[in-house]
């Protein structure tokens, strides 16, 4: 897992998604890296409630929904 520094001092842990991406068919599946992914969002979201997923393969599309979604209802 690694950290990713704010400007302000603080850090957020930054989780490598890819071995539980949707993108993958099951015979290319690593059940051992799928536990180390799962341990390290567990340890994040337990220590600092927050963790930044990368390598999620999500279309732009659907996280720009996603974000308008959210900014239409946090007024």
């Amino acid at each position: 897992m690694n950290v990713s520094t704010m400007a302000n001092g603080g850090s957020i842990p930054v989780v490598d998604f890819s071995s539980l991406s949707l993108n993958q068919r099951d015979d290319e599946l690593d059940e051992t890296k799928m536990k180390i992914t799962i341990s390290e969002m567990m340890h994040a979201f337990s220590t600092t409630g927050f963790v930044y997923l990368s390598n999620t393969h999500f279309p732009d599309q659907l996280v720009g929904l996603q974000l308008a979604c959210y900014y239409a209802y946090s007024i």
